[in-house]
């Protein structure tokens, strides 16, 4: 009898590649103001770790950004949502 081996391993955990762009309300460059792109990197950090997810590329751009994330594809709602709800509530306030 022959029996074929799995190519996967069953304990490996999987990584869906997300392309995801989101702007800046009214589509507002807020970019162009002096601290925005260091507080939005420190909160990707942040939340990047939070989930155990990835980010190979992204970019600021003055009116939105564009962000290439690697993460479990459960996550990625509560990922968006948690990153937006923070930068809203008061980082990008101060600035």
């Amino acid at each position: 009898m022959v029996h074929e081996m799995s190519l996967r391993l069953t304990s490996q955990e999987y990584e869906t590649c997300f392309f995801v762009t989101t702007s800046f309300g009214g589509r507002q460059p807020y970019g162009n103001r002096p601290g925005v792109y260091e507080t939005l990197a420190d909160s990707l950090i942040f939340y990047l770790e939070k989930y155990g997810s990835r980010l190979p590329a992204y970019i600021f751009m003055p009116t939105h950004i564009h962000l290439l994330l690697l993460l479990d594809g459960k996550q990625l709602g509560n990922f968006v949502r948690d990153f937006k709800k923070y930068l809203a509530q008061e980082p990008l306030k101060r600035l």
